[in-house]
């Protein structure tokens, strides 16, 4: 998504559809590679 539309970030809505915060392509990353090192940590 956010490469085929050219977008570095997306708005966080509650159920309200109100602004609660941003995420970025690099938060998800950042999240994908912690679960990553706990799985191969776990493995050990």
């Amino acid at each position: 998504m956010f490469h085929d539309n050219h977008m570095l970030c997306l708005p966080v809505v509650n159920d309200k559809i109100q602004p609660i915060g941003i995420i970025s392509w690099r938060d998800i990353l950042k999240v994908i590679a912690q679960q990553y090192r706990n799985k191969l940590a776990a493995n050990k």
